[in-house]
């Protein structure tokens, strides 16, 4: 605890006190997840596992943390956190010979909308012109440069783009005609549409690109296989507890996210259209990782894939008659 009190932390979305007991005799776990922010489809996804008790359930008490990117590789390796829900980033590390692996996938395409201003009618009309991105070389950046392409353009001599960072400075920037287009996420879009801007394309309905997932050390997935099982079946459980309780998951995540119901409901709707089926990296996934990684430079020189991912355990858990 005293070195996660350390990093930036952040945050606690759990509350911290004496563990729950399974039993009489023995307590559940404590096991610290960390996401970087609270507004990802992945961390809402797990904190709605919570609100459920389905980690419980596992015998878990899931503390989710706040971290920033550059420390989530190595909040795993000094133990302050079993879990990370960043995903590229850990898969990334495990490519490089950093001892993590990525176990299973949460939210499986790119969660954004490509939104333009009025007079843009298709994205030929964007030709010259200007694409507000979060930074330059990250998942916003190629998000864009893949969803340009898919529609003939050239996305490297077509279009400029603009980091322009936080979500709001993007849709300003939108509004007041400095840039063109913009990738967006739930519910900004919607913000967009109050001046009449055009939501052209879902990226995830283009691209498939895990934005979450979980990963952790391989030491952890050596010696404490039956943890990582737990942790994977109350993330199993959690997919389908969100499938089934639309009108619940949108109030919870309109208190979580301090937004009108409009707003939550628009923020549920991307969810299930991200969120992976059964936690496995596929092939073509994996091909866009590598991919985005070589185009954020996170990736340099030969690539073996396979070192960044194990999906044993969750393969293992899938052949539970629950989950079949």
């Amino acid at each position: 605890m005293s070195k996660i009190a350390k990093w930036t932390l952040l945050l606690f979305l759990a509350g911290i006190g004496k563990a729950p007991w399974v039993g009489a005799a023995e307590p559940i776990r404590s096991v610290f997840l960390q996401v970087p922010s609270i507004d990802t489809g992945t961390t809402l996804m797990l904190l709605y596992g919570k609100r459920w008790d389905l980690f419980k359930q596992e015998g878990l008490d899931l503390r989710i943390v706040v971290a920033r990117p550059n420390v989530a590789t190595a909040t795993l390796i000094s133990s302050d956190a079993q879990f990370s829900a960043q995903f590229q980033s850990c898969y990334y590390s495990g490519i490089r010979g950093v001892p993590v692996k990525s176990f299973m996938v949460i939210n499986s395409r790119a969660p954004f909308h490509f939104v333009a201003r009025p007079e843009i009618k298709s994205f030929q009309d964007l030709k010259g012109k200007s694409i507000g991105v979060a930074s330059l070389a990250t998942a916003t950046h190629y998000a864009a440069k893949r969803a340009i392409g898919h529609f003939g353009l050239n996305p490297d001599r077509d279009v400029t783009y603009l980091a322009l960072g936080a979500l709001q400075t993007r849709l300003n920037a939108l509004e007041n005609n400095a840039i063109q287009a913009s990738i967006l996420s739930a519910p900004w879009h919607l913000l967009a549409k109050q001046f009449g801007g055009r939501d052209l394309l879902f990226v995830g309905d283009v691209l498939e690109m895990p934005s979450g997932g979980l990963c952790s050390t391989e030491k952890l997935l050596k010696e404490e296989p039956q943890l990582i099982k737990r942790m994977i079946r109350a993330t199993l459980r959690t997919f389908r507890k969100v499938k089934e309780s639309r009108q619940d998951a949108i109030s919870f995540w309109s208190q979580q996210l301090k937004l009108d119901s409009t707003q939550a409901s628009a923020v549920f709707d991307d969810i299930p259209k991200t969120t992976s089926t059964n936690g496995i990296l596929t092939g073509e996934a994996q091909k866009t990782l590598i991919d985005a990684g070589q185009l954020l430079g996170a990736l340099q020189g030969p690539i073996d894939p396979s070192k960044g991912v194990d999906m044993s355990l969750l393969k293992e858990v899938l052949q539970e008659p629950e989950f079949r």
